[in-house]
């Protein structure tokens, strides 16, 4: 996972490919909801949700170089705006019921919807923005 985000970083810094910033936010927050309420359901057992710390690290490897090298522009399409509502929606759920597995569940079924647009976006698209590396 390490190599790819250093592929990925060395990617966006030759300009080989031009990940979309607003889809990287998406995965950022998602990733870290799922990295907190694994972290309070598990009584913060990193070491065996050692995946969950490695996909934050790795999507803010990513963030970070499309901020240093990238394409900055933020324009949330209305999947993704869906999409943060949901990301709300279950840190409230969390936040009001002290229900944290469950908000995990939640999360890691946010998570896997959210693949769709950037599936959609490489099977529709005629140029790729993003690493096949990845």
């Amino acid at each position: 996972m390490v190599l790819c985000a250093f592929r990925y970083a060395y990617q966006i810094k030759k300009k080989e490919i031009s990940p979309i910033l607003s889809t990287w936010i998406i995965f950022l927050l998602g990733t870290l909801l799922s990295l907190i309420t694994y972290a309070l359901a598990e009584k913060h057992d990193f070491r065996s949700g050692i995946l969950n710390t490695l996909d934050v690290l790795v999507v803010m490897t990513v963030f970070c170089s499309i901020l240093a090298w990238g394409n900055r522009q933020v324009r949330f399409k209305p999947f993704e705006r869906w999409y943060l509502l949901g990301i709300a929606l279950i840190t409230l759920y969390g936040l009001v019921s002290g229900d944290a597995w469950s908000s995990n569940i939640f999360t890691q079924l946010l998570i896997s919807i959210g693949y769709a647009p950037t599936i959609q976006n490489l099977i529709t698209q005629k140029k790729n923005t993003e690493s096949f590396t990845g």
